[in-house]
């Protein structure tokens, strides 16, 4: 052929990481000033990641010192006869788990943002890119209104 009107497939070769942050694929309808159209894509950056933990500090101590006083297993465990080395480890088995269970109700679990690394190839270079990049973006588009 000629290669008038002729079309060619352009490729775009990932591995399964670029896939999970590759988002909005698409060919640009821009002009290229060649024979094939841009391709534009987003790339998702994580920079952030929720983490769940207890802070001791913001434990209701008051509501957790009611949940124990008024507990009925502990009221039992209060008034049991302990003659062996096996209701010794039962108890202490039924003391803890109450304990944690009521420690959970009173300091409850609370999610924090932890930042992560930037994957190895967010360089300086490509962050200053990007804002080259995002800031003719927007002056191209006041441009059109």
């Amino acid at each position: 052929s000629s290669g008038i009107n002729a079309e060619y497939g352009d490729l775009t070769i990932s591995n399964q990481k670029g896939l999970d942050i590759i988002e909005n694929w698409r060919i640009s309808k821009e002009h290229s000033n060649a024979d094939h159209r841009y391709i534009r894509f987003n790339i998702e950056v994580i920079t952030q990641k929720k983490t769940s933990k207890r802070m001791e500090l913001n434990t209701d101590w008051e509501l957790y010192s009611w949940l124990i006083s008024n507990a009925k297993t502990i009221k039992e465990l209060q008034d049991c006869t302990i003659t062996s080395q096996e209701d010794l480890d039962s108890a202490s088995r039924k003391l803890t788990v109450e304990i944690i269970k009521f420690w959970k109700i009173a300091c409850p679990i609370t999610y924090t943002a932890k930042k992560l690394k930037p994957p190895p190839w967010y360089t300086k270079e490509v962050a200053a890119a990007k804002n080259i990049v995002t800031k003719k973006k927007k002056k191209k588009k006041k441009k059109k209104k």
